[in-house]
């Protein structure tokens, strides 16, 4: 995170910042605000993404409903975020199950 201000900073750019949501893990209301603590006054864009299982995988995705809260949680509070839409999951080919799928051939 130093390194994120100092590039903030230094640049007077706004960062973005990829959180992907697992559900139980830091999908909760005070994983949100601990989020917030740490984003505190960096000019930033969340992308929230929600956890694309795959076979073998111990976590699970969260509901759509819980990340849309989460997201309005943020915003409701002065941050930039949106939920990001995630395509492939069908065919398991969605961000992060195909990599998992390459990793174990």
């Amino acid at each position: 995170m130093q390194a994120v201000r100092y590039y903030s900073e230094r640049t007077g750019r706004t960062v973005t910042i990829e959180y992907v949501l697992f559900k139980g893990i830091n999908d909760s209301d005070d994983d949100v605000k601990r989020l917030m603590e740490l984003l505190q006054g960096l000019p930033c864009m969340i992308n929230i993404l929600l956890f694309n299982p795959f076979p073998g995988s111990s976590y699970d995705r969260p509901d759509e409903q819980r990340a849309f809260v989460f997201r309005d949680i943020l915003v409701n509070n002065g941050f930039v975020a949106v939920v990001r839409n995630s395509r492939g999951r069908d065919i398991q080919a969605a961000c992060g199950q195909l990599r998992a799928a390459t990793s174990r051939t």
